[in-house]
């Protein structure tokens, strides 16, 4: 209608997620994903990211038509972490993802955040 070709008219899908969506240490199916809908794909992937800081990334991003959502390794990486008393694990995944010095992971706190980052996608 205004000269937009297909692909922009259906909209744009945006990726959010950790390591798996970035694509760095797996297959990065995000492209793969834009190449077969027709459809600008953004990926807001990034490694390490926890639930937490996925929906934070979602609440600040643009609008898309659709979205993917992968989330959790991270969080049960540092509940892991948490009941080996793994310190410098959990210090590294609270700088990563800008957690507070007293957050606890635990289903509670992941399902907190992933029900922001629902509220967060289309």
């Amino acid at each position: 209608p205004d000269g937009d070709d297909g692909a922009a008219a259906r909209g744009r899908v945006s990726c959010f997620g950790d390591s798996h969506t970035e694509g760095v240490f797996g297959a990065p199916w995000v492209p793969e994903l834009e190449r077969r809908l027709a459809r600008e794909c953004r990926n807001h992937g990034r490694n390490a990211w926890t639930a937490e800081s996925v929906a934070r990334c979602a609440e600040g991003a643009e609008p898309s038509q659709d979205a993917t959502v992968l989330v959790g390794t991270n969080n049960v990486m540092m509940e892991l972490a948490w009941r080996a008393d793994n310190q410098a694990m959990i210090s590294l995944y609270k700088a990563i993802n800008g957690l507070p010095s007293d957050y606890r992971p635990s289903v509670a706190t992941f399902s907190g955040a992933l029900m922001r980052l629902l509220a967060a996608v289309p």
